[in-house]
């Protein structure tokens, strides 16, 4: 990745409250990212500025599974990309599909859009901001991301993603495995 950046990012999400039935609703969350730099040659304490922001939507597979939750149906109460995300990993038995070569997924990560201010544009910030919320987001699944999203192709190899063959535009990243498709970070 191009250039380090410091800074954080700041995540906010509502979740319901769970209702006594299974809604699949509840097995999805919108979660949000404020991108937060410090400014140009500011001292150290200086505090941080708004970067930009990243929009995703956490699936709990597992947990759906668990309550017996069908998938087709948690990610069909979303919009359409997530609907589109579940048609490119999942079979008709809502199992992964074997010719991904990912055993299992207990959440799915969809980031559909991430957004920088100019001066942070090509910086290698936006794969800073994706790898930070893969960390923090999902212990053991899937990261898929809108190929759109201002990334390198170097940015998508070296963070792990992969486009699926015949998916809609965009990447998948399995965390179950470090880094499995890309390449290895130079030192």
């Amino acid at each position: 990745m191009p250039q380090s950046a410091i800074g954080h990012v700041e995540f906010s999400f509502t979740s319901c409250l769970r209702p006594w039935e299974r809604d699949p609703e509840t097995y999805w969350m919108e979660v949000t990212g404020k991108i937060m730099v410090p400014p140009d040659e500011a001292p150290d304490d200086a505090n941080p500025e708004p970067a930009g922001e990243i929009k995703m939507v956490l699936v709990r597979a597992a947990e759906a599974r668990n309550d017996e939750v069908s998938l087709f149906a948690v990610f069909d109460s979303y919009l359409q990309d997530l609907h589109d995300v579940y048609r490119a990993l999942f079979d008709a038995d809502e199992e992964i599909k074997p010719d991904l070569g990912i055993e299992f997924a207990h959440e799915v990560l969809w980031v559909p859009s991430l957004t920088l201010v100019p001066r942070h544009q090509q910086t290698g910030l936006a794969a800073q901001v994706i790898q930070t919320a893969a960390s923090a987001l999902v212990t053991m699944g899937i990261v898929a991301a809108d190929a759109d999203l201002p990334l390198t192709l170097d940015d998508w190899l070296d963070l792990g993603f992969h486009k699926i063959a015949g998916a809609k535009a965009f990447y998948v990243w399995d965390r179950t495995f470090k880094n499995r498709y890309g390449r290895k970070p130079e030192l």
